[in-house]
């Protein structure tokens, strides 16, 4: 448990409704195996209501 609460008392991550740094998480995923296709972006990953976020 106390494991889960470092992650959320990190300042260094911060939770937004902007996906941030997630193009770098996803393409880790797809090398990982854990997604069988890369995306090319970080949309390819979330609906379209956010697109027009500065997502990265």
């Amino acid at each position: 448990m106390m494991k889960h609460y470092k992650v959320l008392a990190d300042p260094d991550i911060e939770f937004t409704l902007t996906p941030k740094q997630f193009f770098k998480y996803a393409s880790f995923m797809y090398e990982a195996g854990l997604i069988k296709v890369k995306p090319n972006s970080w949309k390819d990953m979330f609906f379209k209501n956010v697109h027009n976020l500065p997502g990265s």
